[in-house]
């Protein structure tokens, strides 16, 4: 999947989940998640933060945090630290909607550790609610 391809359809999904619906973005993002050669890359990250987001904005916080657990497992499993801790991040959030504020403070204050430039790269998915 080429870059380019890759950020035109992830800005389609957030224009159809602002617009039409998250059922409409979900159906791109699960076309996309479906072409991902790895689920523990960066370029996976990408996609299902996405879906994750739309998941716990449409009060599908259950779903987020099973998707959310897969992805950390798959990180974990390749070896890839680093996006693990990304998707770590965002239980902050999930937790969050799912009003576990204890669980939402732990990852909160565990994201602080990743260094400078992944938190602002991860910034646009904010969990600083």
């Amino acid at each position: 999947m080429e870059g380019l391809f890759l950020e035109a359809t992830l800005h389609k999904a957030r224009v159809l989940r602002n617009f039409v619906s998250f059922e409409e973005s979900n159906r791109l993002l699960d076309e996309l998640m479906a072409q991902l050669d790895s689920p523990a890359s960066e370029l996976a990250y990408a996609v299902i933060i996405e879906k994750l987001y739309n998941l716990c904005w449409n009060s599908q916080v259950n779903e987020a945090y099973l998707l959310a657990r897969q992805m950390i497992e798959a990180c974990a499993n390749a070896g890839n630290l680093k996006v693990m801790g990304w998707f770590e991040r965002y239980l902050c959030t999930i937790h969050f909607f799912a009003g576990r504020m204890k669980d939402a403070v732990y990852y909160y204050e565990k994201s602080l550790g990743l260094l400078a430039d992944e938190l602002k790269y991860l910034g646009m998915h904010s969990t600083g609610i």
